[in-house]
């Protein structure tokens, strides 16, 4: 609205040049919301009179004595209508002033909302780059786990496999230890059996050596040599009865009936009247003959007495280990004087 119609619109009435003033003002002042809310216009709005609306003609208003009642209705019809289209103008500005206003808050908004959201994308992709190197790490994880799983599957299917070896090889062990243990059991049961065996087969031993002992004439070399001396003194001793010498020989004949032959060779055979015989070897051996065909041989050099019965039996003492050997029909015994016993030929 201009300022000329402004001054059309207040000119008729005193009582607007104030209001003119102050609704110029604002208009000047460009504020369209101002003059929308402004007293003056929402005045005239309330206390214009509308003719069209009641059917009667407007109240009467003070008027100057210059304006006649035509003129000045239709300078109020005009002012209503310069003001109603003046409200709807500002109106509208008011509204496309307040849609702007929030529409630059919305792109304002929507302007933030998008730097959100770019952030959110970035976000985003950060996240889904950091979810696939998470993935990949995970899938990296669950082949290092099932290659795990795979190596121990592995190693528990060797230790089984090495366990039920062992069982089996444990169960043989305990098979062979009970087998042992049997054969420990009988071989202590057999050794005390045969410890028991050997100590009587000792005993008896030692009894069949002192029986052979008893078998021999003498017990000792020494004890044969002894009763030789003694005899051969006690038939001999007497003066020679007759002595001849023939092929190398000399025989004597002794008054107790005794006989010796001396040999060229040094050695001496005695007869006793009983018939036993002495022979003395040149090199120191002695034998005994018994008229039954039992002979006794001593080996001087060795201490080895031979007992040979007039059954064929034949017995063995040596002085020098003390064993005794007993010959009788090809078997051959040899006794040890702690009554040890061996087999030596059958």
């Amino acid at each position: 609205m201009s300022d000329a119609d402004l001054d059309e619109l207040f000119a008729f009435d005193e009582d607007y040049e104030s209001q003119e003033k102050e609704v110029g003002e604002i208009l000047h002042a460009g504020d369209i919301r101002g003059v929308l809310e402004s007293p003056v216009v929402t005045n005239l709005q309330q206390n214009t009179p509308k003719s069209e609306e009641n059917g009667s003609n407007p109240a009467p208003m003070n008027k100057k004595p210059s304006f006649d009642t035509e003129a000045a209705e239709q300078r109020l019809q005009r002012r209503r209508q310069l003001l109603d289209n003046e409200f709807a103008r500002a109106k509208a500005a008011a509204d496309a002033e307040s849609d702007a206003l929030e529409g630059k808050d919305i792109q304002e908004n929507i302007a933030s909302l998008q730097a959100q959201l770019s952030g959110l994308q970035d976000k985003i992709i950060a996240a889904e780059a950091a979810l696939v190197t998470l993935q990949q790490q995970a899938a990296e994880a669950d082949r290092r786990t099932e290659q795990s799983l795979a190596a121990i599957k592995d190693d528990i299917a060797s230790v089984e496999s090495e366990s039920e070896a062992l069982q089996v090889k444990l169960r043989l062990q305990q098979a062979e230890l009970a087998r042992l243990d049997e054969e420990a059991s009988a071989l202590a049961a057999a050794k005390e059996t045969r410890a028991k065996q050997h100590t009587e087969e000792l005993r008896e031993g030692a009894r069949q050596y002192a029986r052979l002992l008893q078998t021999l004439p003498y017990p000792s070399p020494q004890a044969m040599r002894a009763a030789v001396d003694r005899d051969i003194a006690e038939y001999c001793k007497d003066r020679e009865a007759e002595v001849r010498q023939t092929n190398d020989r000399i025989g004597v004949r002794y008054d107790s009936g005794a006989k010796s032959v001396q040999f060229s060779n040094g050695s001496v055979k005695y007869i006793l009247p009983s018939g036993e015989e002495f022979v003395t070897f040149f090199n120191g051996d002695l034998k005994r003959t018994w008229p039954d065909g039992a002979q006794l041989y001593l080996y001087a050099d060795v201490g080895t007495l031979t007992f040979t019965a007039a059954d064929g039996a034949a017995i063995h003492l040596f002085s020098a280990t003390g064993q005794v050997e007993s010959h009788l029909d090809g078997r051959v015994e040899v006794y040890d004087a702690n009554g040890e016993k061996r087999v030596v030929q059958r």
